[in-house]
């Protein structure tokens, strides 16, 4: 998704960089790259606790944490908080789950379908041709 990125509001020297963030409903949490952190001259905390693994279940680098304003094309600005990596490649952002619903480009009930697409359990079945089908009924 193309997403403008930039440091959280008041921060001295910050920066803006448009580039294409990944949307990983899989993903726990966001995170950003060393590099694009620093691009963007973001404020660096201390990771605390945090750890991060991957897909495969292997140990990623976390260098730290912090805030950035995140804006998808025709949305509007949202403050996130993220965990920084050195494993990322130069300008990659990684837009976990909450985030994505925060940004409304998941519903707040995901993985739950939507109440408009929730199917009534009314099954039509035609036994000549041996096919059915469902009615479409609004919740």
């Amino acid at each position: 998704m193309n997403t403008k990125v930039s440091t959280v509001e008041g921060t001295q020297g910050g920066k803006q960089q448009t580039i294409q963030a990944l949307a990983d409903s899989g993903a726990s949490a966001s995170i950003i790259s060393w590099d694009l952190a620093k691009n963007i001259n973001m404020i660096m905390y201390e990771k605390g606790d945090a750890t991060l693994k991957d897909a495969s279940h292997k140990h990623m680098d976390v260098s730290g944490k912090g805030e950035i304003i995140v804006q998808e094309d025709h949305g509007l600005p949202h403050k996130i908080q993220v965990l920084v990596s050195k494993d990322l490649g130069k300008d990659e952002l990684v837009v976990g789950l909450e985030d994505l619903k925060d940004l409304n480009i998941l519903h707040k009930g995901f993985p739950k379908t939507l109440p408009e697409w929730r199917r009534d359990a009314n099954v039509q079945y035609n036994i000549m041709r041996g096919d059915q089908w469902y009615e479409h009924k609004e919740v």
